[in-house]
């Protein structure tokens, strides 16, 4: 198989997905919200999304894993159970 390929144009990948129901772009968008209206279970400050460290991606999951980062404390939780996987105390 030759790897060497020249790049195709994007004309030819949108020609791919013409007709095909994004169910991507609905899932991101609830999860952008629902990210924003998180807190740290720890001091309650705002949260960064984060890539989980052990579970970056789950069986029939659309999108990777993500977990809540503080931007505050540094606590890392699961935002969905609110369970803190890291934290130092400094």
């Amino acid at each position: 198989m030759d790897y060497n390929l020249p790049p195709k144009p994007p004309s030819e990948f949108a020609e791919l997905v013409d007709g095909v129901e994004d169910i991507i772009t609905p899932e991101v968008e609830k999860e952008e919200a629902f990210f924003a209206q998180v807190s740290c279970t720890v001091c309650g400050g705002p949260v960064s999304k984060v890539l989980h460290p052990v579970t970056p991606f789950k069986t029939g999951a659309i999108l990777p894993n993500f977990v809540g980062k503080c931007q505050e404390c540094g606590a890392t939780s699961d935002p969905h159970t609110g369970l803190v996987l890291s934290h130092s105390v400094i």
